[in-house]
């Protein structure tokens, strides 16, 4: 067992991948444990379908308000916290995402967003409504990335920085639309010196285009706010049909309990002494 513990803390610390063996094992084995060991013990008091009602029952009643906590929070608790796609799809289906793309990119000759990209007056530097400080950055981060990447042709480089403050746009779709620009920065050289004429407070700063012969690069983005709280209302819905439907089953079961139970209480004719 003590040979065990470290590579359970390994398989802990950097999680398995959703397709691997042991995690499509993980939730029949939840069940087994966490469902399997009340029933026994519901089983041997109540018998084999009493016992599974009232398992069933309360387990489908504890999923409707884990569902609700789910889905809408509760003080100190945010909304969407539940799952984020359903049986069959990728991880994260229906999470807010940012689809970076380029202007020369075919996602940029077509509708809705050609219209928006060849409408200079169509950006500004506020953003759409409902869009926080937090999904900016992401989107920012989304960008650099993505064009930093093989995946994104490698226009630019990782320590390339923000050379102007985000744009916005909103498409005609109703998707807010992001134009950032990147360049290179101040850096030192191979041998750890600053570059001439510049000083250290300097660094990290972008270079003005041209200068020492550095590019720029503009990219844009679209977000999708998808539907986060989806997963968390299908299980909700789930939860409440499977937990009314056992509700009914277990009162139907106690129900015919007492009638059985009054049946065998009726007395019996009286009997007539012998000899009277």
């Amino acid at each position: 067992m003590q040979a065990l513990l470290p590579d359970l803390v390994v398989i802990a610390a950097e999680g398995v991948p959703y397709d691997s063996p042991m995690a499509r094992l993980a939730v029949p084995l939840g069940i087994l444990i966490f469902l399997g060991g009340p029933y026994l013990l519901l089983r041997s008091n109540l018998g084999t379908r009493r016992g599974y009602l009232v398992m069933a029952t309360s387990t489908f009643g504890f999923t409707i308000i884990l569902s609700l906590f789910w889905a809408f929070g509760a003080p100190g608790t945010p909304a969407n916290t539940g799952p984020t796609n359903l049986p069959g799809q990728v991880p994260n289906e229906y999470q807010p995402v940012w689809t970076p793309f380029a202007e020369d990119s075919l996602i940029a000759e077509r509708e809705p967003y050609v219209s928006v990209i060849s409408d200079e007056g169509a950006f500004g530097e506020e953003p759409p409504q409902g869009l926080g400080s937090e999904q900016i950055d992401a989107g920012v981060g989304d960008i650099q990335n993505f064009f930093s990447s093989e995946s994104g042709g490698g226009r630019m480089g990782e320590q390339w920085g923000m050379a102007e403050s985000p744009q916005f746009a909103v498409a005609p779709n109703g998707q807010p639309v992001m134009r950032a620009t990147f360049g290179e920065v101040y850096q030192l050289d191979d041998e750890g010196n600053l570059p001439e004429g510049i000083s250290e407070e300097q660094l990290d700063e972008v270079i003005p285009e041209g200068e020492q012969g550095a590019e720029s690069f503009t990219a844009y983005a679209f977000f999708d706010a998808g539907n986060p709280i989806f997963p968390s209302l299908v299980f909700l819905g789930v939860s409440t049909v499977l937990f009314a439907f056992h509700a009914v089953l277990l009162y139907r079961d106690e129900q015919r309990e007492k009638r059985e139970a009054g049946a065998e209480l009726v007395e019996e004719p009286g009997r007539v002494p012998a000899g009277v």
